[in-house]
């Protein structure tokens, strides 16, 4: 904004996609924030920065929601791709609870040793059996 003050007064769009719907919120908040606490007390060298949107596009926002949606949405969704009574889709299902607990301990503990494994677990059994789909 100080290097281009002639962009600064413009619409300011956040776009983000897959695990940036995770981050762009938390950014945009971050932004909004100043913004009003630029309002309240100016700050030299600070600048409001006109947010105007966020974009998210296929954003992972809550992981432990969306994962366990996987198995409903190709087994059961609008355009399946598995059979909803195969084994396949029964597989998936049996997955889900596993990944919500080591879900849940990333988010009770929020480091490495708990959401590296929850990450690897989650897409090695859930996504995987779906993206193995497409080709």
């Amino acid at each position: 904004m100080n290097r281009f003050p002639q962009y600064s007064e413009k619409p300011f769009h956040l776009a983000a996609e897959s695990y940036g719907g995770t981050y762009a919120p938390n950014i945009a908040k971050v932004i909004h924030d100043a913004n009003k606490q630029l309002a309240i007390a100016p700050t030299p060298g600070l600048k409001h920065i006109n947010l105007a949107s966020i974009i998210l596009a296929n954003g992972l926002t809550d992981p432990y929601i969306q994962m366990a949606s996987v198995p409903d949405y190709a087994c059961n969704g609008p355009f399946p791709v598995l059979n909803p009574e195969g084994p396949e889709c029964k597989a998936l299902r049996a997955k889900v609870p596993v990944c919500q607990q080591l879900i849940k301990a990333c988010y009770r503990f929020s480091s490495r040793l708990t959401c590296v494994p929850a990450e690897l677990y989650c897409n090695a059994q859930l996504f995987a059996p779906i993206m193995g789909t497409f080709t």
